[in-house]
């Protein structure tokens, strides 16, 4: 939830040449709230496989393993009839006001995103959380592919297009996470792209002997900037 606070940037949007402006987050904060907490009350623990977040350039994916319980079909799921995997992690859940008894979470996710936002399988269920970018092209659910990353970094940096190839996926990530948020910190960065602290920091001090990124301002209130 800390990183979801920390990518989800406000957008403003103006319309025509009239001064109206317009406040737009990057993805909707009830409906990533709602499908995390779904992920872990239903997600089928004992496979020892705990929900997955993946965060792309265009979305965020959140994946819980079991697919439905034997009791529950798509028409209640859809409709919010609350049948949770792990009776007990809901009621804790519960009692600590992270969420409500009833599933309300799936109907407020199909009603934001439509029922193509959640694909169910036999094994899974995966909640997808599109980016609302402003001057961007509209959502499409696809296929997650490694190129999704590349095109996106290519067609908005044209002048760095050479200098993606040198870096490592750490280091590209590092990049996707200054691009959304310039005030990133390192323990963002480090749920980002799974590394240790001083791990973090090496890749960072990399960026900057390549003077692909630099620091502006002091270490607690600068800012990271990507050269071209």
């Amino acid at each position: 939830m800390e990183y979801r606070d920390a990518i989800n940037g406000i957008q403003t949007k103006k319309h025509g040449r009239i001064s109206e402006r317009k406040d737009v987050p990057l993805f909707d904060y009830e409906a990533f709230h709602e499908a995390v907490l779904n992920a872990f009350v239903h997600n089928k623990w004992l496979t020892l496989n705990g929900p997955q977040i993946s965060v792309f350039t265009d979305r965020i994916e959140i994946l819980s393993h079991g697919g439905l319980p034997a009791e529950q079909d798509k028409k209640g799921f859809y409709d919010g009839v609350s049948l949770p995997v792990n009776e007990s992690l809901a009621s804790i859940f519960l009692q600590l006001r992270l969420s409500e008894r009833s599933d309300g979470g799936v109907p407020k996710n199909v009603k934001r995103y439509g029922k193509e936002s959640i694909r169910i399988s036999r094994n899974s269920i995966l909640v997808t959380i599109p980016f609302e970018k402003i001057g961007v092209n509209s959502f499409s659910v696809s296929e997650p592919k490694v190129s999704d990353k590349v095109s996106f970094k290519v067609s908005h940096n044209g002048k760095c297009q050479s200098e993606f190839g040198k870096l490592n996926p750490s280091q590209e990530k590092i990049l996707s996470g200054i691009r959304d948020n310039p005030n990133v910190t390192i323990r963002s960065l480090m749920l980002l792209t799974g590394l240790s602290e001083p791990g973090a920091k090496k890749n960072l001090r990399i960026l900057q002997e390549k003077e692909t990124i630099e620091r502006i301002g002091a270490r607690k209130n600068g800012c990271w900037k990507i050269r071209n």
